[in-house]
């Protein structure tokens, strides 16, 4: 028990004085403000996001081609162009979240 009093005193002791705050010097600039990091929330429906714009467009393109009696070809192209829309959707959503 005398040692846990003797821990006590030490922390509540008046050695310890509270940290004044220094005055700002005018000849040392301030440094900038930082943009606070990002959670990784904004990120967060990135990948179903992904996922539904290529499902939704390859359906799309089968059902283009089975009512245009081309099939694979418009499958395949508008799986390209949904990948190519998911990508560049990501690429803005990143590209604004550095700004």
């Amino acid at each position: 028990m005398n040692g846990a009093n003797s821990l006590a005193k030490n922390f509540t002791s008046a050695r310890f004085r509270p940290v004044e705050k220094r005055p700002d010097d005018p000849a040392r600039p301030s440094p900038a403000p930082h943009k606070p990091l990002s959670s990784g929330s904004e990120f967060a429906g990135v990948g179903l996001q992904m996922g539904a714009t290529l499902g939704l467009s390859a359906w799309l393109g089968y059902w283009l081609d089975g009512r245009l009696g081309t099939l694979p070809w418009l499958t395949i192209v508008m799986v390209f162009v949904g990948a190519s829309a998911a990508f560049y959707s990501i690429y803005r959503k990143v590209m604004r979240t550095s700004r």
